[in-house]
């Protein structure tokens, strides 16, 4: 995201959910003026390593947390789109592993219209349903 585009969605949208790197968490910081931050931010995981897709690795993410942490933008949870996969319950259980590991009480942002039963099976807190409802 360029710095205009930041400042853009930090002042629509109630968070972000596609932190990837650390240049993006730099940026939202300086857009953030020390404000009390009311805004959910989440990690985005490319739990499928997936080379056209965006986000973290999955080993990568602990030191980016401690990161966002240490920079003191708080991480609300985890978001990830699985490879699409008859069942992606083994990337979900890989994502409940990865958030267990860094904080139980983050919240998982998994789940699309095509694969939402399986993300509510496995701990899902926040589904992306898009296509379902404008279908």
């Amino acid at each position: 995201m360029q710095s205009n585009k930041v400042k853009l969605s930090l002042s629509i949208a109630d968070g972000i959910q596609s932190l990837d790197r650390v240049k993006l968490v730099d940026e939202i910081l300086k857009h953030l003026n020390n404000q009390s931050v009311t805004k959910e931010f989440f990690i985005q995981i490319n739990i499928g390593k997936e080379i056209q897709k965006s986000g973290i690795l999955p080993d990568s993410v602990p030191s980016f947390y401690e990161y966002c942490l240490k920079k003191n933008l708080p991480i609300s949870g985890l978001m990830c789109i699985p490879p699409n996969v008859n069942d992606p319950s083994d990337y979900f259980n890989e994502m409940i592993r990865i958030r267990d590991n860094l904080n139980k009480k983050l919240k998982l942002s998994m789940g699309m219209s095509n694969d939402y039963n399986y993300a509510l099976n496995n701990q899902s807190n926040i589904l992306r349903i898009g296509s379902l409802i404008f279908a």
